[in-house]
């Protein structure tokens, strides 16, 4: 590949993921960040997905925005019990630093942290779940999401490895959030578990 085809084929990636990334932001601020943020992912994954397929010619806000209202109800019914098992989490960690001493309440401590980090792990896992498979309701998403939590710890590695990157690379360069703070972890996210799915499917 020549040099004026490489600066190509990089200046078109660079758009997509700005132009895709500008979009799921919008959608999130659509919907008052807290009704947006779980819909708006949903359709970022969509179209990362079609990606990861080697489908890149597809009309990002097209997709984008007939995908957040096709799942607007059931990502926010999916994301109301995801919050609601982490705020139970968050509840009973704070009663066992608060009121807890000794050493079953530290052992507690650290079993309801890897409780709040599954969680945390499952929702990323719920949006590639939702994405690709067609289930009969928010509960099978969900019960799924988990499942590949606990059973694909190889992919749960290599997910919080490319997430705890991208959140360096942030960090390092904070105006990257309008740029790539959706978009980079969810084209990864999808990536690594394309492969796993292909190995569920029925041969």
């Amino acid at each position: 590949m020549k040099l004026i085809d490489k600066f190509s084929v990089i200046s078109d990636w660079i758009i997509r993921l700005v132009w895709t990334n500008l979009v799921w932001i919008f959608l999130v601020l659509m919907g008052g960040i807290v009704l947006g943020f779980m819909p708006a992912t949903i359709a970022l994954f969509t179209i990362t997905r079609k990606w990861a397929r080697g489908e890149l010619d597809v009309s990002v806000w097209k997709l984008a925005w007939s995908t957040y209202k096709k799942a607007f109800i059931s990502a926010n019914l999916a994301g109301g019990i995801f919050f609601g098992l982490a705020l139970f989490l968050y509840a009973d960690l704070r009663i066992v630093f608060e009121l807890m001493h000794g050493l079953w309440s530290t052992i507690l401590y650290f079993f309801l942290m890897f409780l709040l980090f599954l969680v945390g792990i499952a929702l990323l896992q719920y949006f590639t779940v939702f994405v690709h498979f067609q289930m009969k309701n928010v509960r099978s998403y969900v019960a799924q999401s988990f499942l590949l939590a606990f059973t694909s710890l190889k992919n749960t590695f290599m997910i919080v490895v490319g997430v705890i990157f991208c959140a360096w690379l942030i960090s390092k360069m904070p105006a990257f959030i309008l740029f790539i703070s959706g978009v980079l972890p969810s084209y990864w996210i999808m990536k690594i578990n394309l492969q796993r799915f292909k190995q569920m499917e029925p041969k």
